[in-house]
């Protein structure tokens, strides 16, 4: 079933009035209140973060710029009201008079980088390796919709106290048939299938990083050969996520 939304517009005295698209159980005047308030923290990033408390959850919000990134909040919502979103829950888009947009995610509270998570040594090494083998689920996943990340790693990747990551960040979105030129089939054929393998090899790259942090090996020969075959494992599973 589709999410329900609602746009509403509300004026304030002496300022620019403000137009909000939200979810439909949401007070928007509730939602303004809580991103004017002190953030929780900012995320360094391009464009930063601010996080803001939002009852039992947190309120991601960016400034976006022009096109293309003003069609991302359609592309969460889409992604959202098919039950396939991959990346941040979307809750609001917020539109002001001569000011960049700004998009209101959704995140989950005690979440932590999933860089961090793998490189926990008090998580069971059974746990982190399914996490880092849900991340390249959740990368073909995005693959699967046409779309390249564009800065993917596990500094982009968030974890939920149970283990499981979420991908938080979305402003290089791109669709992977405008990276090429479209008026060449036989190389949009070719060359849409390499952008994906190669985000999904950067990602396992990071993943398996992270994974052997906590596990120095005897030798650096030894080190490259481990590495190579994890990442080659990683690599392996994301190609059996991706949909036929």
């Amino acid at each position: 079933m589709p999410l329900e939304w609602k746009t509403t517009t509300i004026h304030r005295l002496f300022r620019d009035d403000v137009e909000i698209t939200h979810w439909k159980q949401h007070d928007p005047k509730k939602l303004l209140e809580a991103i004017n308030s002190k953030p929780l923290r900012t995320v360094e990033g391009i464009p930063k973060v601010r996080v803001y408390p939002f009852g039992p959850h947190e309120l991601a919000v960016r400034e976006m710029g022009p096109y293309p990134q003003w069609k991302y909040f359609d592309f969460l919502r889409q992604t959202a009201e098919r039950k396939a979103a991959v990346v941040e829950m979307p809750v609001a888009k917020i539109s002001r008079r001569g000011k960049k947009d700004l998009v209101v995610t959704l995140w989950k509270k005690g979440t932590r980088p999933l860089g961090d998570f793998l490189e926990d040594t008090r998580v069971p090494v059974s746990l982190r390796r399914k996490a880092a083998l849900k991340a390249m689920r959740v990368t073909a996943m995005l693959h699967d919709a046409g779309f390249i990340h564009g800065h993917i790693g596990t500094s982009n990747f968030v974890v939920d106290k149970q283990g499981i990551p979420a991908m938080v960040d979305y402003t290089w979105l791109h669709p992977a048939k405008v990276l090429v030129d479209k008026s060449q089939a036989e190389l949009m054929a070719t060359e849409a299938p390499a952008l994906y393998k190669s985000e999904a090899e950067l990602m396992a790259t990071y993943l398996a990083y992270n994974l052997r942090a906590t596990h120095p090996a005897p030798s650096h020969a030894y080190e490259k050969e481990r590495m190579d075959r994890l990442i080659q494992k990683l690599v392996a599973a994301y190609e059996r996520y991706r949909k036929k």
